[in-house]
């Protein structure tokens, strides 16, 4: 064992040693810089200790100003310039000084034009020369230290800040003893005294180290000038970065109180010490990585690791002595902010993520889109934080910051895990005949394409490898063509496929004789119901394959580890296109059972199920029964022949009809389809709330635009439950149910938020009589929502797997391998029980419809916005699990993360659509 770890030291002993000597010096001057104030308090009056704060502060603040990211440029540059090191360093030192002299200068001579109180400072020249000195060494200071890092002599830097904070106590002191008359600016000297005593130590300590070479020393401007756009990117980052931390004070004050102020501010300041282990270990990961990005990966591994164990156990400290370390500084600390330091400590988890990502967008040159999203990232930390103090004082406050950076993380995480988990190219060498290599394994059905299509099909997914290698291989294989496309200027949304080559014709003889390679198709890869089948499937050993349209992609499907291939369809869903791109896929799969999950695609399968019968078991209700199912109208009309309760409602078909439909029924009302999927249109299509007769007359003139029917029906405002069953040959082989808690939109679409209850008695068995009654099997979803008495009344029936199914997986019922099991005419297992424990989230789709609510706010049925948020953040805190997050499975996650992410890059709005 020690002889391991004594290996694993020396093998990180660089990055150890320097991340420790950040850590050092942040705990030597902290010790030390306490028992400087404790005898500047001792020794000198209130007022000058007051007039000295204040200005050593401004100081701080303006030598941070002045570095200009010089600091960050040296860490990333000193080991990519080999024997220009000291005048690279020399030049950055000295545009520093001189800018944070200048900047010293106009301060000194406004600042008592703002406040008498800074009056000394421009009293003489003497003293506005002393401040701009001190401005110039903290700024001359602050970028050696980091350049000493950029070399990875870390242990110089703290020698230094320590040898700076005896001597700043040294003086200080002897100030005390020897100088009469001691005003403000007497304490500040002693700080310029400290500052400029360690820099003349660190220069003759080079000069006896390196020895002295005129040259070398000389400062390299051209180079210099090469960096400064780098070196301003770099600061514009790291003023993001910290102005949130500058400003949490100001705002804690402004909403709370000053005497919050001082409990927050002794907490946040503890809890920077747990912080900044991971702010170190990234600095350090910036510096070795720079030079050397194939090095990024086993140190980002090494940082991240050892930033949370560091991490774990500093919380334990806090969990268990915050009582103890905040009654240090008096019983009222201890009293009212030990909650606030518990909830500060765990951001430390959060920010190893936001720490790993900002390095890795400094070595890999991703600074511009890092600084838009750290201001992105500081307005919502300070809103959140804003909001919790509204709602609930300090402690709110603090777990407003908390989910704000935890939710940053979230959207952060894919960058740093592809660093420290990269996804490497699949040694899948099974590929379909007919079907090209294309993204790790992910293949497009070859049809004839020219280059420009081409081209854009490799540019549909950026951040994957290996697209040069497969443009050529794609080229170089368009012998293996399965068939040919006659029809000119094929449009799906993006691409086009123009004029092919009809001498192309390939034989799907082989194909169609071919035995079973795939047992289940599954399509609609982008959908979170095609996830969770394929990894049900696949963990029980059937062997699945996915489908989805460009336009679909990401597919979140087509990462799971159970995806054995992907199949990429240029047409659009719904389309003839899309079905005989579906008839190759089946024949080259050999698939035995096909499995579909949107309107679209069951749509597609209603009309041409004859045709694709021959080739697939299609896991999908047979007709008459699936027509009823999907027809409101007809649904409603047998649910109240059997005494079910439905909503009061008419069916329109023009604009003509709103008065009357109106005065039946009332306002707010509801506008629904009386088909999702309108073929004339083919799209879907959702429900609408109306409050006026205006929004009616609109709602009513979109939905019938295409011929269709409309249902104008009666607002309920009360809980949707769902309930599901499984049915064949006449058995029931499970039952299942859920109420949504929260859907996006608000009024009624996809369920973000529910939970497994009991089989409610006043619906369960209305349900079941009413499926029974349709005559339909396999699986079926029977929706029902209250009134504000409590009464339930039928909403739709869903024959298809829909968007909350996991939540039934979870808790025991695994409806997509029954479903499997049925369409493969295998025995069907039965289910007697499940979990009613179970809760799951779609993290984007709830943040979408907490956005919602505010804008909507005031319309029926929409949760007001305090409580709206208030509810979003809560959720965070209970116990549930969240769609597409398999912690055995998890690259489906990271896809789905990087496309709501690029999805709000692109439209800067929440998506909304109901699947």
């Amino acid at each position: 064992m020690r002889i391991v770890l004594y290996r694993w030291v020396k093998t990180n002993w660089i990055m150890l040693t320097n991340a420790g000597s950040l850590v050092g010096t942040t705990a030597v001057t902290s010790v030390l810089g306490f028992v400087y104030w404790w005898i500047a308090a001792r020794l000198f009056s209130p007022e000058a200790v007051g007039f000295a704060s204040a200005a050593i502060s401004v100081m701080l603040l303006l030598g941070t100003a002045s570095m200009l990211g010089l600091g960050t440029m040296l860490i990333s540059e000193l080991q990519r310039q080999p024997g220009k090191e000291a005048s690279l360093i020399s030049a950055a030192l000295a545009v520093v000084g001189v800018a944070g002299g200048c900047l010293g200068i106009v301060f000194a001579v406004v600042a008592p034009l703002l406040s008498h109180d800074f009056q000394a400072l421009g009293a003489s020249l003497a003293n506005v020369a002393l401040f701009a000195v001190g401005v110039g060494l903290t700024g001359i200071s602050l970028v050696l230290d980091q350049a000493q890092i950029g070399l990875l002599q870390g242990s110089v830097q703290l020698w230094r800040n320590t040898l700076f904070a005896v001597a700043k106590l040294a003086a200080i002191f002897g100030a005390g003893l020897w100088v009469l008359h001691v005003v403000g600016l007497t304490i500040y000297a002693t700080w310029v005294v400290g500052s400029a005593f360690s820099l003349v130590a660190l220069a003759g300590f080079a000069l006896v180290k390196g020895g002295w070479s005129g040259k070398s020393y000389l400062p390299e401007w051209g180079l210099l000038r090469k960096l400064g756009s780098a070196s301003l990117k770099h600061h514009a980052l790291n003023l993001t970065l910290q102005a949130p931390s500058q400003i949490l004070p100001v705002l804690v004050t402004v909403v709370l109180s000053a005497t919050a102020t001082a409990w927050f501010y002794v907490s946040f300041m503890l809890a920077n010490f747990v912080f900044i282990i991971s702010v170190s270990l990234t600095i350090v990961l910036f510096a070795t990585s720079s030079a050397r990005p194939d090095t990024l990966t086993h140190n980002a591994r090494l940082t991240v690791g050892l930033a949370t164990v560091v991490s774990v156990l500093a919380n334990c400290v806090l969990l268990l002595g915050t009582s103890q370390v905040l009654s240090l500084f008096g019983h009222s600390y201890a009293q009212q902010a030990a909650w606030c330091l518990r909830i500060l400590g765990l951001g430390a988890f959060p920010l190893i993520i936001r720490n790993h990502y900002i390095a890795i967008c400094r070595i890999e040159g991703r600074l511009t889109q890092a600084t838009l999203r750290m201001i992105a990232a500081g307005g919502f930390e300070l809103g959140a934080s804003a909001l919790g103090a509204h709602l609930g004082g300090l402690s709110g406050l603090s777990l407003g910051w908390l989910v704000a950076v935890c939710i940053e993380a979230v959207l952060m995480f894919s960058t740093v895990y592809k660093v420290v988990r990269p996804i490497r190219a699949s040694s899948h060498t099974d590929q379909l005949p007919g079907c090209r290599p294309y993204y790790n394994g992910v293949s497009i059905l070859d049809a004839p394409i020219n280059d420009q299509v081409l081209a854009n099909e490799i540019m549909l997914e950026k951040a994957l490898p290996t697209k040069r290698e497969r443009l050529s291989n794609t080229r170089e294989n368009k012998e293996d063509v399965m068939t040919n496309y006659p029809e000119k200027n094929f449009r799906t949304p993006g691409y086009t496929l123009s004029e092919v080559d009809e001498s192309i014709i390939a034989d799907n003889s082989q194909l169609l004789s071919r035995q079973a390679t795939y047992d289940a198709l599954v399509l609609d890869g982008r959908l979170r119901q095609s996830v969770v089948t394929v990894r049900s499937l696949g963990r029980r050993g059937v062997r699945v394959a996915a489908l989805e349209t460009v336009s679909g992609l990401p597919a979140p499907a087509f990462s799971s580890r159970w995806c054995q291939h992907k199949i990429v369809c240029p047409a659009e869903e719904g389309t003839k296109k899309y079905l005989e791109y579906l008839e190759h896929a089946l024949d080259s799969t050999g698939a035995r059972v096909l499995i579909t999950s949107s309107d679209g695609t069951v749509a597609l399968v209603r009309q041409y199920r004859e045709r694709l019968e021959q080739r697939v078991r299609i896991a999908l209700a047979e007709e008459p029964a699936l027509g009823i199912a999907i027809n409101k109208e007809q649904t409603l009309e047998i649910a109240e022949q059997l005494g079910l309760g439905v909503p009061h409602a008419v069916t329109i078909k023009s604009v003509d009809e709103v008065q009357a439909g109106i005065r039946e029924i009332g306002l707010p009302a509801v506008v629904k389809p009386v088909e999702s999927w309108m073929h004339g249109g083919k799209r879907r299509v959702v429900s609408q709330l109306v409050t006026t007769p205006d929004e009616a007359r609109r709602a009513v003139e979109e939905l019938t635009r295409f011929g269709e029917k409309v249902l104008f029906q009666q607002f309920l405002p009360g809980r949707r439950e769902s309930l599901s069953f499984f049915i064949a040959n006449g058995k029931t082989h499970a039952r299942f149910a859920f109420w949504g808690k929260r859907t996006n939109p608000p009024l009624g679409g996809i369920y973000v938020l529910r939970q497994a209850i009991a089989m409610p008695p006043d619906t369960g068995e209305q349900a079941e009589r009413l499926v029974r009654e349709i005559e339909l099997e396999g699986y079926s979803q029977v929706e029902f929502r209250r009134d504000s008495a409590g009464k339930p009344c039928l909403m739709e029936i869903n024959s298809r797997l829909n968007a909350g199914i996991e939540v039934a997986v979870r808790a025991g019922v695994d409806f997509p391998y029954l479903l499997y099991q049925w369409a493969n005419g295998d025995r069907i297992d039965e289910v007697k029980s499940y979990r009613t424990d179970v809760q799951m989230r779609d993290l984007g789709g709830d943040l979408a419809t907490t956005i919602a609510s505010v804008r909507q706010h005031g319309r029926p049925g929409v949760t007001p916005p305090l409580r709206a948020i208030l509810d979003f953040f809560l959720s965070f805190f209970m116990p549930m699990g969240y769609d597409y997050v398999d912690w055995k499975d998890l690259r489906p996650a990271l896809t789905a993360i990087r496309g709501f992410a690029r999805y709000l890059l692109r439209r800067g709005q929440m998506p909304s659509r109901k699947r």
